[in-house]
């Protein structure tokens, strides 16, 4: 049903890949709400965060993981204009980063998130390459912080760690 109702949004869309990307969105989220924070160039340049609708509390943490993405692709689409971009996505959830990258999953909550993430990014044009990231490593601490509703400081933002590839 999700593609049957996109199918305009496909028509003619390159599926080729796009250039390098350009900026590194950091994701994660809490029981009750995601937090995000844009890196470009070694440094912040955007942070946002939110809480989940009522009836998306309580889901696992694999769907809020995806639905957190989606929202805070959303809101960095809203405020700093990311239309058209291709981005690698920095998550701590082995799970949602294999359904983002399959563009598939189970349990509704999940799918749900999903469909709708890629809503999205269809709307949009924006390519994401999901990266798994240890949780206590890069910025993901920060993200952490922020999905539980609390402020970030320079202490909180960590280099990301040699062990992981950079982005394209």
């Amino acid at each position: 049903l999700f593609w049957a109702s996109h199918i305009q949004t496909l028509n003619g869309r390159s599926f080729r890949d796009r250039p390098t990307a350009d900026v590194v969105l950091v994701v994660d989220s809490s029981e009750t709400g995601w937090g995000a924070l844009a890196v470009r160039g070694g440094s912040v340049v955007w942070t946002g965060a939110g809480a989940f609708p009522s009836d998306f509390l309580g889901t696992s943490s694999h769907a809020r993981e995806i639905l957190g993405l989606a929202l805070a692709i959303r809101k960095a689409e809203e405020e700093m204009g990311i239309s058209g971009h291709r981005i690698v996505v920095h998550m701590d959830n082995q799970g949602a980063v294999a359904s983002t990258e399959s563009k598939s999953t189970s349990g509704r909550a999940s799918l749900s998130a999903l469909a709708f993430l890629w809503g999205i990014t269809l709307e949009h044009d924006i390519d994401i390459q999901p990266q798994w990231c240890p949780r206590d490593e890069g910025w993901i601490p920060a993200a952490d912080r922020l999905s539980k509703g609390r402020q970030i400081g320079l202490e909180h933002l960590r280099p990301i760690p040699q062990s992981l590839p950079p982005p394209d």
